[in-house]
């Protein structure tokens, strides 16, 4: 029998996945929590208790999936990044509902606040973590604003951006 906090961590991973799958094919905005809830068998009370928001809920979404990523490229070792782009590029959905919700919370100061706290600034300190010790906060920007427009460029123009581009820029960025 799963203790309380395992039927808890159990309850909040139902509703991240399921939260995935809608926001994937419905977009943030069209996306709503009762098909959420009924896409992951649970009440909105159990929702409500893990998430404040549909806005919290998304963001911890995105945390959650940067999280696992950026763990299982540190387990990568060196070549992290290439590990982190393929993990990316396999699941190709996440590229548009991050830009989705970036230009979205980009128009509201407390969004852009809550974007930047549970996201924007944990990126960059993994990243900067992966880049090595050397690395700095400016470095560590940089290499997340490369791989982010990179991949903007790819989903615009899948064919003008080659599969090792990000890897490539990347080790250039690095090598300076």
């Amino acid at each position: 029998m799963p203790t309380q906090v395992e039927r808890r961590a159990q309850t909040r991973a139902k509703l991240l996945k399921a939260a995935g799958g809608v926001f994937a094919r419905r977009g943030y905005h069209e996306a709503t929590l009762d098909e959420i809830v009924a896409r992951a068998s649970l009440s909105k009370g159990a929702l409500y208790h893990h998430f404040a928001s549909k806005e919290d809920l998304f963001l911890a979404l995105l945390a959650d999936h940067l999280d696992r990523g950026l763990g299982e490229a540190a387990a990568a070792g060196p070549r992290a990044h290439e590990h982190f782009v393929a993990r990316l590029e396999r699941d190709p959905r996440w590229a548009p509902l991050f830009f989705e919700f970036v230009a979205w919370a980009g128009r509201d100061p407390k969004r852009r606040a809550a974007l930047r706290e549970r996201f924007i600034l944990p990126a960059r300190e993994r990243t900067r973590e992966l880049l090595g010790e050397d690395a700095d906060d400016e470095l560590a920007t940089a290499a997340n604003a490369l791989v982010n427009g990179l991949l903007l460029e790819r989903l615009f123009d899948p064919g003008g951006v080659p599969d090792d581009l990000v890897t490539r820029a990347l080790d250039a960025l690095v090598s300076r």
